[in-house]
């Protein structure tokens, strides 16, 4: 038979994953106001990334247009040769 695996030893490891963050002792006072403050700077920071993709994405929208708009002609002129080729 197998050996059990050690649960409270996952449970601690759960726990610890968890767990909330250390208060500085300088928000000892005030820890709802310090965990406020940090979801307030993690938020604008989520914000100011999002903003940064959005740009990215755009950037690539832009280029794949521009990809697009020079090879439209190419792909126009190829099947309109492919046409001519089907009525000789």
């Amino acid at each position: 038979m197998s050996k059990m695996p050690d649960f409270s030893k996952i449970v601690e490891n759960v726990k610890s994953m968890i767990s909330s963050p250390q208060i500085p002792e300088s928000a000892k006072n005030d820890p709802i106001g310090y965990k406020l403050s940090e979801l307030s700077k993690t938020l604008n920071e989520l914000v100011e990334t999002h903003k940064k993709l959005g740009d990215e994405i755009a950037k690539l929208s832009m280029m794949l247009n521009s990809i697009y708009q020079e090879v439209l002609p190419l792909l126009k002129k190829e099947q309109q040769t492919k046409v001519e080729i089907k009525e000789i």
